[in-house]
């Protein structure tokens, strides 16, 4: 996963919180209970039931497309509906919502990379919140997150769940603010990249944590803990730069869809 590539690292965050939708519930008993919303159906109702309990979990996501882009929020809503009509099983309808979730994100990816530097602070400081956490409780579930292939299961602490829901949040937040005051930014040049590399050797990160993130290194030769760790050094390298290079990166590395 070298920087070459410029992928996002955590890519895996529409699936993550497709843990959300009590959002869902709320509005369906808003409307008269899931059964008038969809024709009554019991059978419908019992799907839904059971993708929510499959992945439980904050309403922050939802609430921040409901808050910011309500129209896109409404066809969410639509689509997964549609889906819940037809479903044969309850994976069926996670998989809805886990689609309609990603496919909003990735609809997104330019009002996210062109946002005002304080709304990108401020993804920044949510997401090294969430790691923090994630490196105390669960330093394997850490690895994971890194590299986009982690599961929220029902051991995850409600505090823990409750910061997935806010990182994400606020990238929405970030989204709708750079659909408002676009700030118009190059891609990430090389001596961008090696001011980083450098500001991570003075956070401590070792060589074999700076392989693994700039140069394809194997994660193999590092522990859960330590790729996590590095991670966090990303973070707080990042976040000492100024405000346009910070600005940059988060735009482009913590970019979801």
């Amino acid at each position: 996963m070298g920087f070459s590539s410029q992928q996002s690292l955590p890519r895996s965050i529409g699936l993550v919180v497709g843990l959300i939708v009590a959002g869902l519930a709320v509005r369906f008993f808003l409307a008269g209970g899931i059964e008038e919303y969809f024709n009554p159906q019991k059978q419908v109702e019992n799907q839904i039931e059971a993708a929510l309990k499959a992945n439980p979990g904050d309403l922050a996501l939802m609430q921040a497309i409901e808050t910011h882009f309500p129209l896109q929020y409404d066809e969410i809503l639509d689509s997964i509906g549609g889906a819940a009509m037809q479903a044969e099983d309850g994976e069926t309808v996670l998989m809805a919502i886990n689609a309609a979730l990603q496919g909003f994100m990735a609809s997104h990816r330019n009002d996210f990379a062109y946002a005002p530097s304080r709304n990108l602070r401020s993804v920044l400081a949510d997401e090294k919140a969430l790691v923090g956490m994630l490196s105390r409780e669960n330093p394997t579930m850490c690895s994971d997150y890194l590299f986009g292939r982690i599961e929220v299961t029902d051991e995850t602490s409600q505090e823990l769940r409750t910061l997935f829901g806010k990182s994400v949040a606020s990238r929405v937040e970030a989204m709708a603010a750079g659909r408002r005051d676009q700030q118009m930014r190059l891609a990430v040049t090389p001596s961008l990249v090696a001011k980083l590399r450098q500001s991570m050797m003075q956070e401590g990160a070792s060589e074999a944590q700076l392989a693994m993130l700039f140069d394809q290194g194997d994660p193999g030769a590092l522990s859960s803990a330590q790729q996590c760790e590095a991670l966090q050094k990303l973070h707080a390298a990042v976040g000492k730069m100024p405000d346009e290079d910070a600005a940059l990166l988060i735009g482009t590395l913590l970019n979801v869809g």
